[in-house]
């Protein structure tokens, strides 16, 4: 499922570099991608998913930013 639309990062990616170890931020996790937060919508659920969420709602924050 997407995470970040704007930047089309799914959840596994996200995961994958929290996984790593080498993330703090959000930004870490942006800048690890290789992208930055562009509507924001979604730095919610990648703080979530770095604080051991499951990240169950990433499609409806970036969603509703669509709409």
């Amino acid at each position: 499922m997407y995470v970040c639309v704007c930047n089309a990062l799914s959840d596994r990616e996200v995961k994958r570099v929290i996984a790593t170890g080498r993330v703090r931020t959000a930004d870490d996790v942006y800048a690890a991608l290789g992208c930055t937060p562009q509507c924001g919508a979604c730095q919610d659920e990648v703080v979530e998913m770095l604080n051991g969420g499951v990240g169950a709602s990433a499609s409806h924050a970036c969603a509703s930013a669509l709409i």
